[in-house]
């Protein structure tokens, strides 16, 4: 099981829904944009991924399965 943090979590599924990481960052109440980008490469990694559309395709058929570390907040 991969161990995201709710914010990784919730980032890598508003990514599978399409969402660019500017709007992300504004669902999400980030400062910016680059926010996003950290919790994504973090994600990548503990994904063992390296790319969206990777993640898409995991997370169309798992997200549910992955475990939480932190508060979303």
């Amino acid at each position: 099981m991969f161990n995201l943090s709710r914010k990784e979590f919730r980032a890598c599924k508003l990514a599978s829904f399409g969402l660019s990481n500017q709007e992300i960052s504004k669902k999400m109440s980030l400062s910016n944009r680059k926010q996003v980008d950290v919790l994504l490469s973090n994600s990548y990694k503990k994904l063992k991924i390296k790319n969206r559309t990777h993640l898409v395709s995991i997370f169309s058929k798992n997200a549910d399965n992955y475990e939480f570390t932190e508060n979303f907040y």
